[in-house]
């Protein structure tokens, strides 16, 4: 894994911690995985997504962020999550 502060390769001698991702990256993310393009995520693309990000619960959180509706509801929510790059 490339260390995201100095892209170098495993052994970084720089202490690297997780960085936040951004309400648009979260967008980006979640749009790329909307396989037939509707602009809607359903349960399934939804939950790859998540684990994508490094969800511990994929189903459960589908089934929460499922409750939001709006796209911009559902990046608000995932945002909210806290996943971070790493």
């Amino acid at each position: 894994m490339n260390c995201f502060n100095c892209s170098k390769k495993s052994k970084c001698t720089r202490k690297c911690f997780p960085v936040p991702l951004t309400k648009p990256q979260v967008k980006r993310i979640l749009e790329s995985f909307d396989r037939n393009g509707d602009g809607r995520l359903s349960k399934q693309e939804l939950k790859s997504a998540l684990y994508y990000m490094g969800s511990h619960f994929p189903s459960w959180r589908a089934a929460q962020a499922l409750n939001r509706g709006e796209m911009d509801d559902l990046v608000e929510y995932v945002w909210q999550c806290g996943y971070t790059v790493s």
